[in-house]
Parts: structure tokens; sequence; C-alpha cells
């Protein structure tokens, strides 16, 4: 009992409590949520009850958010800092004090040895919450008997003035310990819009490297011979997002100079090994831009130059791929004017083509704007045909297909490294970069994804071992590659849904491994970790976890798979996907410490995009040490934040902060329409600054 008691006093309880429950004996098996056994059958008060009106931070809470019912051990060294953690973790639903408290079964004998349950409640040794304490621990006395320090409350008090309607949630974690110290909803799945980039960009840099270029090819089934290709000749692309169309004109000159005038056989373009997606959301507007289409062969991020002049005989429209020095008509893709049975533009394909039709009443005098290219791989096979034919090479029409085997490359084009890829994508938000970037790494990884859900299912698989490892849930995955993606999906797929893992009873986080000691995960932590009715998928209403829920085994899914983090795209555009705010913060740290806390050199933070702290008219300004990056995502009644942030002391913290109406989503009537959600859109902002400004000051 002596442990307990300490556990008691490190965490600023009354010592008339603690000396009530030393007098009290309590038995292991009493051990349940809100109520103490005596040896004689009775029962002590109601420990959670007095401490609930603090909002959870007393002892009795933050014993009951520790998970006493279910216990599992919560292995010593957990994470520096665990206390004041552990205060501020929400206690769990299942943690609520029954109406009627089982009789406790007998006492155990002195000499008997303790459950598992009881040791996870004695193992507990927690970090003193002032500095009046730190000095009393030190020296080897008890803390004063005295309340313990009230937590910051930055974040809530913001929420609650920003006049939302639907849902708000926010996590802000300590980068050194691991601590949480503001969360509310942090459990909830939210839609995370294209804050998902920052998963997919930590994914792409962990699993391709930093130093990682894309290659496109030409590639001949044999070396000309006086001008003539005696073969086959391809457009060999690899899911360059940056292949634009300069870069189709240079291929085609250093294959004029490596000799080629004629090629005898077929021109292919070969997109063998990925997948060709022609919408990244089919719910999109079809002419949204920012929904383009997916290929190993990528070019103009998968658009074309919609441009119309409007003369005395009417409008003069065109489609041109168009790079910096270089562009032509585009052969592929047309347009003409008509009446689209719904909006201003229409779209269908015809064999050799894309035909679109825009309404004429759309078109102002003179304009241009970009229109997505649904058939990437035959669009960039006929500009670069059209650049070979300008430097004198003769092909035939472009038709898809896999290269001519053990051939000769005749012309070369490597892409930027990745990393500064991914610094554009996540400053410019690029849609298509998150996708193709995502999609070499899951076919690096575990082998060519058939579709994105596929491709976003494995990630998720990585992001949430990767969040349990930065929360001190679980040891770090091992460095040994997953099992095929064909078998892993074929093994998600029983009872966990299509391809999401995140099935079952909706606790699956593993707490042990095959040959591996992980370090055990308190119930009141596990709940603010997990997704609340996992098991429906995105589900919108989220219901409670129960703690006593908690999976034993590793998940055929990949470790984790309970943890709130389904992404079913790379780039966010999906209404479907779902993240929580804690999962975000401690994937945040996962990728910038190592699994003992310590901290490594990033390879994803100097890449997010700066977050501005300055002052409104009539604001304070926030201290010049203090600085923040962070990535946003924008839907329609959709809106999220996360980063990291250098408070003003120096301390290192990661946040995440979302909200959504998606009833309101859900009611609009033209999606085209931004007008309903902006003023939504603007209060969510203008939150989400106040709340990191707060933070970085105050912290």
């Amino acid at each position: 009992m002596t442990h307990l008691v300490q556990a008691f006093r490190a965490f600023g309880a009354f010592r008339a409590f603690g000396r009530r429950v030393r007098a009290a004996a309590i038995t292991p098996a009493a051990l349940s949520p809100g109520a103490f056994s005596r040896p004689g059958g009775g029962h002590a008060p109601d420990l959670a009850g007095p401490f609930r009106r603090g909002r959870g931070r007393g002892a009795g809470a933050a014993l009951l958010s520790l998970g006493l019912a279910a216990a599992p051990a919560l292995a010593p060294g957990f994470g520096a800092g665990m206390g004041a953690a552990l205060l501020l973790a929400p206690a769990p639903a299942a943690a609520e004090a029954p109406s009627r408290a089982a009789p406790p079964p007998p006492r155990p004998s002195p000499g008997a040895a303790r459950p598992a349950a009881m040791q996870a409640s004695l193992a507990i040794v927690s970090k003193p919450t002032t500095a009046k304490e730190a000095s009393a621990v030190a020296g080897g006395r008890s803390p004063r008997a005295e309340a313990p320090a009230r937590a910051l409350e930055i974040a809530a008090p913001v929420a609650a003035s920003a006049r939302l309607t639907g849902r708000i949630g926010f996590a802000l974690m300590d980068l050194e310990t691991g601590e949480l110290l503001e969360t509310r909803e942090g459990d909830g799945a939210f839609p995370p819009a294209s804050v998902a980039k920052l998963f997919s960009a930590a994914y792409a840099l962990e699993t391709l490297g930093p130093e990682h270029r894309f290659e496109t090819r030409i590639q001949a089934s044999a070396a000309p011979v006086n001008g003539r290709v005696a073969g086959d000749l391809a457009l060999v692309g690899a899911g360059d997002p940056e292949l634009d169309t300069d870069a189709l004109a240079e291929l085609a000159a250093q294959a004029r100079a490596r000799g080629l005038q004629q090629v005898s056989g077929r021109f292919v373009a070969d997109v063998s090994g990925w997948p060709s997606i022609p919408y990244i959301d089919p719910e999109q507007p079809e002419e949204a831009s920012y929904n383009p289409s997916v290929s190993a062969l990528n070019l103009d991020f998968n658009r074309v130059l919609f441009a119309w002049e409007r003369g005395t005989g009417g409008y003069e429209l065109s489609m041109e791929a168009r790079g910096a020095r270089s562009r032509t008509a585009a052969q592929r893709v047309a347009i003409g004017l008509g009446a689209p049975a719904r909006g201003a533009f229409e779209r269908r394909d015809e064999p050799a083509r894309e035909v679109w039709t825009v309404a004429s009443g759309a078109l102002g005098k003179d304009g241009q704007r970009w229109l997505p290219v649904r058939r990437p791989a035959l669009h960039a096979a006929e500009v670069f045909r059209s650049f070979a034919a300008g430097a004198g090479l003769d092909l035939p029409a472009p038709e898809t297909d896999a290269a001519p085997g053990g051939g000769v490359t005749l012309a070369l084009r490597r892409s930027r490294e990745l990393a500064p890829i991914v610094q554009d994508m996540l400053k410019y938000s690029t849609n298509l970069t998150a996708e193709a970037v995502g999609l070499g790494a899951t076919a690096s990884r575990v082998g060519p994804a058939r579709d994105l859900a596929e491709s976003g299912a494995a990630m998720s698989r990585w992001a949430r071992s990767r969040a349990a490892a930065g929360a001190g849930l679980s040891s770090p995955p091992p460095a040994a590659p997953e099992a095929p993606l064909r078998v892993a999906s074929a093994s998600a797929g029983a009872g966990a849904g299509p391809a999401t893992g995140m099935g079952g009873s909706g606790a699956g986080l593993a707490l042990a491994g095959p040959g591996s000691a992980r370090p055990a995960l308190s119930a009141g932590i596990a709940a603010t970790m997990l997704a609340r009715g996992a098991a429906a998928g995105p589900a919108r209403v989220a219901g409670p976890v129960s703690a006593a829920g908690l999976s034993k085994t590793p998940d055929a899914a990949g470790p984790a798979s309970g943890i709130a983090l389904d992404l079913r795209n790379h780039s966010g555009l999906s209404e479907d996907s779902r993240v929580s705010p804690v999962a975000t913060a401690a994937f945040l740290r996962a990728v910038e410490r190592f699994g003992d806390g310590r901290a490594r050199a990033g390879a994803l933070r100097p890449l997010i995009k700066e977050y501005r702290l300055d002052p409104r008219k009539g604001e304070t300004k926030v201290p010049a040490s203090a600085s923040a990056v962070a990535k946003t995502g924008t839907m329609y009644f959709v809106r999220g934040l996360a980063g990291y942030i250098d408070a003003a002391s120096g301390r290192k913290l990661a946040f995440a902060i979302f909200s959504e109406d998606l009833a309101r989503r859900d009611s609009l009537a033209d999606t085209n329409d931004s007008g309903p959600s902006r003023g939504w859109l603007g209060r969510a902002r203008e939150m989400e600054r106040k709340m990191v400004r707060g933070w970085a000051a105050a912290y």
C-alpha cells in the first residue's frame, strides 16, 4: 500500500484522504471504477465524484483515468512528465461509477502474489506538479497537503467563444515528455482535409528517403541503327509529380541527340506497376483542377490550360499543355461550346480523346483556367510525340503498354530530390503531389496498390504505429518491411472492413508483440488515443470506447490499429478520412523523437510552412523567441491545423486542432458554392490563430 499512497501524494492528493485509504486495506479485486472495497464487504465512498467537478484533475479522477477497472500495467519510465499527463487525461466513460458496486471477493493472503492489475496500480510513480512539491519530494519529505496546481487552459475558452456549429477537437503535447497538456475531444474522429499531407510527407520521406528522385525515361527495344529503332519506343513513368511540358521537350531533344529518328514498332506509354486513377475523389466537381487524375505518368499536375477569346464571330477556344518555356496543343483533350446538363462544364470520354463542353454564359470576354486531365498517360505521350515531331522524330500514335524488356535508355529526366518536392507540397497543398509520393512510398514499402484507398490503408497502418510510439504507448515498430500489400489487405478485411485495419471491437491497440515486451497502457490514455466507435468506420457520431477492451495481441493490420487514424488517400481530399487530435499530435512527436524520447534531426519539421504569430490590432505581441510551423486543411465546413510550436519559454510542442460541421456540409445543395461555409471557416481560422498564439506565449 505504500506505493499506492505515494501515488496519491505525488499527484497532489489530500493528506487526510490518504490516511483514510491507508486505513481501508483495499483489496486488488476491489479496484473497480468508483468503488473501493473493504475486507468486510463495505465500500469506501465514490472517489471520482469530488474530483469530476474539477475537470478530472484531482487525484481521484487521475487514478480513475489510469483505468483501475481494467488496470493494464503501466511500465516504469512510460515517459517523463507523466504525472501531469495523467492528470490531464480525461477519464473514459468506462470509469464512471456503477450505480451498485459488486460485492468484493475474499481478500488474498499476505503472502499471495498480487494480480497484474494491482501490480500496475502500485508501479505508478508520479511527477511533482509544483516546484514546492518537487523540492519536498527531492528532500524525502511528503509534499504539504494542498490542492494541486491548476493546469493552463488556453484553448478551451477560445473554443467556447468561437461561435462554431458542429464539433471542435484539439490536443497539445510536449515533444520531450509526451505529456498531454490540453485536449478536448482528443479521441474524436475528425476529417483532416489537407492536414493529411503531414502524414503523407513523413511516410514518403521515411520510406523513399529525402534524396529520392523520380525518373522518367525514353526506352527503346534496341539502340538506333542509322537513326532507326528496330522495335518499340516507350515513355516510362515512375510517378514524378512535377513532370512538366518543358521536361518532355527536353526528353525529346535528348532522344534526338542519341540519333533517334524513326521507330519500326509501337510508341507506348508505360505506367505498369501503378494504378490509373481518374479522380482523387469522385464526389468533387468534374471540372475541379484540384481533383486531378493520378498515374505513373503525370504531366503539369494532370491539367491542361483552357483559354478563350471573344471576337466578332464568337468565342475562340483552345486547350494547351503549357510549361514555362514550351507549349503545344493538347491533342488528346478537346473543348467546345454547348449546354451542359448541370453546371458550367461537362466532360465525356471518346476512344481517342477527352471532350469537354462549356456553357458560353460561363465565359467572359477573355480568360483562361486549368481543367483536369482524366487519362494522363496518353496525354503525356501525345505531348512528347508533338515535341519529337518538332525535333525530326517520326513516332506512331501512342498506346498504353509495358516498355520493351531488356531495352536501352535513350533519354532520362530525374526530378528534384523528394525533400524540396514535399516542402512545396506542404506549402501549396498540391493534391497530386501528395497522392503520387504516397503511392510511390506504398509501392516501395509493400508493393503496388490497386487504388488510393488501399494505399491510404497501408499508410494508416504505418502512421498508427508511429502515433502509438509518439505517445509512449508502444515501442517503435521494427525496421523490417511490412508483409506484401495483398496479404495485408486480405488480413485487414477479416473483421476490419475493406482495407482500413480499423475493425474488431474498436479498441485494438496492441500491447504486446511476438518476442518483444511493449510498455503497457493506462486505460485513461488509451481512451484518449483510441477511436471511439472505430468498428463502424468513419462514423460521424462517435461513442465511447471501453478501456477494458484493449487487445493484448498484435493486429493483423499492424500495431496499434485501434488508434483513430484512418486515411482513405494521401491528400486528405475525402470526407471519409478520419484522424483524432491526440493521434495527430502523437504522430508529430514520433517523427521528431526516438523511442526513448531523445530528439533527432527532424526530416519533416523544417519542411512545414511557417505559421505567423503576428498580433492583430489591440493584441499583445507574442515573445520573439516563440515560433510555429503548421499545415492547414480546408473543405466546406471542415477545418484543420496541425504542426509544431517553439514556445516562448523554449518548450517544444506538437498540436492539432480540428473542427467540422458535417451536417451542414451534407446539406449543401451546390458543391461549388463556397458562400454558406465562408463565415464558418473564417471563425474556425480565427479560433486556431488564437489557440496557437496563446500556446506559444503561455508555455
